[in-house]
């Protein structure tokens, strides 16, 4: 690999340093630890192990069905799996095991719904929720050798304890530059929510390259204006809005073809590869039982495809009105501006910005009226299973969403020149209405780029709202939630029992609207609609993209601390990849590629004066050609299994096969028989049970300390009221007795 003499003398000294640190430590040693320190010993990173050689970001453990009998028992081989480490009730005493804190919470879970149906339960309204409990390894590391050590998890989304603000805004803003901890997401939270932060991690940082152009384009935006209806645009700018457009349509191309290679990666990493996922029927499905006609039993149930198609059209159609609202209430709005602007009403050289501030508020309550009406239009289709389910309410939302985001933006730039003319300021800032004979042939460049700029800062300043929204949410829920009858906090030891762990939980908002509807299905709607503001039309506001980088730099760190402090812990999920969200990001590219193809050569005009006299739509096709056959020919050329993954696959089955062929023996296991009758299930009073170790629940004893201050003054709040009350009680009979006498 290395060409060079003193690369390959490095090399070799290198490896005879990590051979010495093998025979000195011992075959337990983390070989990767050794191999860091034998690259510090020459001071330079030639020694890679296996998986990097080949092209892999991380170590691709082969994976295959666990089985207790393998692991435990007298003829148990438990070198065959990675172990993690944790500490016991007593923290003085570590387990070892194969399992991470996402396993045992679906173990856990897999074995409680052996025995009870939690969906259905949760929809009779029997169960109120369904979530695992924080554990140790929230906050403390199950890296063998380094049990003790804090979490990467709790340094990188966790606040420090104390209560100097200065501090913690200090902490929170450092960790906004750091990397995100996507190993150990996993690791706790499930594959689902961890390909959820690679994303938005990926897209963030392919922010830079259109990011950086951005400004240089809206640098030249600012030197060279002109008017497209009499002026002839700049040769500089012409080249720099073509340059532009053509990049953000290349890049989303390389953006969609890039992610679609890592979460394939991500996957054999993580052990989802060809996960098989056998889903049984929705609690809320409900249909006539008949015969399987696949496995001839009986009590299948089974709803009718032409009933289902009926409500399929029907949520078409309640959309497409919807829709069709929106457009006319776009169209209004448009023709507001010109009559403000035509009949010098007042404020009128601020009825561009106006306007678009009364159309952000016409999608904020379209978007809430969108959700619930897909919602429910969803339910009313009855589809089967949960992924079903979950891709019908993407397909309703999203399409809706971006629509009702994005309308304004099309119609302005591409059909409000033709109908309603324009509004544009002329070199002594006076703005007039242009009619639409008067335009000849261009269209509302000005106006389009106000509407997108004052909207986007509007929506921008919106999702900025959202990152606070979480700590006000809770502070003013904790001050007015009463309090617990019961503590069970020893406050001098730092110590509390088990039904303070539960409440301490119970009292934190769901990570998502229930058991079928995650916290991710918002913030994937949230991010695909911040994709559009970068790629749709980024060329009339070229500091979409630099914005978007530092909106999502700063979004990566909030969803993670959200996540970590301030709701429940969600029941871990496996995932192989992102599921229809990938066809959601498709969808935006191919449409980026036509709408800054459009504002080139249609709003901006940029084909007019340099490349001849054939009709624009020549231009139009021709661009939109070939940036559409290099998206064909990069689909094609750029395969979508990494060489890298394939030969992981390859290693990984032949390990296997070497394994079982080795051990081809199967070790009997002879399963504990359990008597119901041996089952205690009375609930005990809250105040009993064992004291327990707040950090056996994620928690630090500071922590259990301020809320137990927090629960006295909430207290002492109800004692103050209940005395007021009292009080004025009191002095309205004294003044009835009063009266009685009188």
């Amino acid at each position: 690999l290395y060409h060079s003499a003193r690369k390959r003398a490095a090399l070799q000294r290198a490896f005879v340093k990590y051979l010495e640190l093998k025979a000195e430590r011992g075959l337990n040693a983390d070989p990767l630890e050794l191999q860091d320190e034998a690259n510090k010993f020459v001071g330079s990173k030639v020694l890679v192990n296996w998986h990097n050689a080949i092209g892999l970001e991380g170590v691709a453990y082969p994976y295959k069905a666990f089985r207790v009998e393998q692991y435990s028992g007298k003829q148990a081989r438990p070198w065959e799996w990675k172990a993690y480490q944790c500490r016991a009730r007593r923290a003085d005493v570590v387990i070892s095991t194969p399992f991470n804190g996402n396993e045992r919470a679906k173990l856990l879970e897999s074995i409680i719904l052996r025995q009870l149906d939690l969906a259905q339960l949760t929809n009779l309204g029997l169960i109120n929720s369904v979530f695992p409990l924080d554990g140790r390894d929230k906050i403390e590391s199950t890296i063998p050798g380094h049990l003790g050590e804090p979490s990467l998890l709790h340094e990188r989304w966790g606040m420090i304890d104390g209560s100097n603000i200065i501090r913690k805004v200090m902490h929170f803003i450092q960790g906004i530059f750091h990397p995100v901890p996507l190993e150990e997401a996993k690791d706790y939270y499930g594959e689902r929510i961890a390909f959820y932060f690679a994303l938005v991690e990926l897209i963030c940082w392919w922010l830079i390259i259109p990011g950086l152009t951005g400004i240089a384009v809206m640098t030249a935006h600012k030197l060279m204006p002109y008017d497209p209806r009499v002026e002839k645009a700049p040769r500089l700018r012409v080249g720099l809005d073509l340059m532009y457009a053509t990049l953000i349509a290349v890049w989303s191309t390389v953006l969609q073809e890039r992610w679609k290679r890592r979460q394939i990666g991500l996957a054999l990493l993580w052990g989802q590869r060809g996960i098989n996922k056998v889903e049984e029927p929705r609690p809320r499905f409900f249909g006539i039982q008949r015969r399987s006609p696949v496995t001839y039993e009986d009590g299948e149930l089974h709803y009718p495809t032409r009933e289902r198609l009926k409500s399929q059209i029907l949520s078409l159609c309640v959309l497409c009105g919807l829709a069709g609202l929106e457009y006319q209430g776009t169209i209004y709005t448009g023709k507001l501006r010109g009559a403000w602007i035509e009949n010098d009403w007042p404020f009128h050289e601020r009825a561009q910005q106006g306007t678009a501030l009364l159309e952000d508020l016409q999608m904020t309550v379209c978007s809430k009226l969108g959700y619930f009406l897909a919602w429910k239009l969803n339910e009313r289709e009855n589809l089967r299973t949960g992924t079903e389910y979950i891709n019908g309410l993407i397909a309703k939302v999203v399409a809706h969403e971006l629509w009702n985001r994005f309308h304004l933006y099309f119609y302005v730039a591409f059909l409000k020149a033709n109908r309603e003319g324009c509004v544009i300021t002329d070199a002594e800032g006076t703005q007039n209405l242009v009619p639409p004979e008067e335009m000849y042939g261009r269209m509302c460049q000005e106006e389009v780029s106000t509407q997108v700029t004052m909207v986007l800062c509007v929506e921008f300043a919106k999702n900025a709202l959202e990152l606070i929204k979480p700590l006000v949410k809770t502070h003013f829920s904790n001050w007015f939630r009463p309090a617990p009858e019961v503590i069970a906090v020893d406050e001098a030891r730092g110590v509390a029992r088990m039904a303070h762990f539960c409440q301490d939980s119970m009292e934190k908002p769901e990570y998502g609207a229930s058991l079928e509807v995650d916290g991710t299905f918002g913030d994937y709607l949230e991010l695909m609609i911040l994709l559009g503001h970068f790629t749709l039309f980024p060329l009339v506001f070229p500091l979409a993209p630099t914005m978007g980088f530092i909106l999502l730099l700063v979004e990566l760190r909030v969803d993670g601390f959200k996540l970590f402090e301030l709701v429940r812990r969600p029941l871990p999920r496996s995932a192989e990849d992102i599921g229809n969200w990938f066809y959601v990001i498709m969808a935006i590219s191919w449409t980026s590629m036509f709408t800054n193809v459009g504002l080139v050569v249609f709003t901006l005009g940029a084909f007019d004066e340099y490349f001849g006299d054939l009709p624009r739509w020549v231009y139009f096709v021709f661009l939109a050609g070939v940036l559409s056959l290099f998206k064909v020919f990069l689909q094609i050329v750029v395969p979508d299994v990494p060489h890298c993954v394939t030969i992981a696959e390859e290693h990984s089955d032949h390990v296997r096969a070497q394994i079982d062929k080795t051990y081809a023996e199967d070790v009997p296991h002879v399963q504990e028989k359990v008597h119901l009758a041996a089952l205690d299930l009375t609930v005990d009073d809250a105040n009993t049970g064992q004291w327990r170790d707040p950090a056996e629940f994620g928690i630090s004893t500071t922590r259990i300390r301020k809320r137990l201050q927090a629960i006295r003054k909430r207290r002492k709040k109800k004692a103050h009221a209940a005395a007021a009350a009292a009080f004025v009680a009191g002095a309205g009979s004294g003044a009835a007795a009063a009266n009685t006498v009188v």
